[in-house]
């Protein structure tokens, strides 16, 4: 039950996410993966030139995580932060 859950919710959960984070276009960097009961999201980003990278990664994991597991119940169990770009 769980399994189908996820499977159908990740469709909504890519086309939501640029809604619930606020941002336009977000979705095209985001990847959803469901291995066995777990979600994992990989998330590809841009920064600006001279910003700590890994705090904002680390800022970007805990946001959506917290939106989420708030939103809509779902816990996830893995976000990756790619940096694509620095401009």
């Amino acid at each position: 039950m769980l399994r189908n859950y996820r499977n159908g919710f990740q469709k909504q959960f890519k086309d939501g996410i640029a809604e619930i984070l606020r941002k336009e276009n977000f979705t095209k960097g985001v990847i959803v993966r469901q291995e066995e009961e777990e979600v994992h999201i990989d998330m590809y980003i841009i920064v600006s030139y001279g910003t700590k990278i890994s705090e904002v990664a680390h800022n970007v994991q805990s946001k959506v995580k917290y939106t989420l597991d708030k939103t809509v119940g779902l816990a996830v169990d893995s976000v990756n932060i790619f940096v694509q770009e620095f401009v």
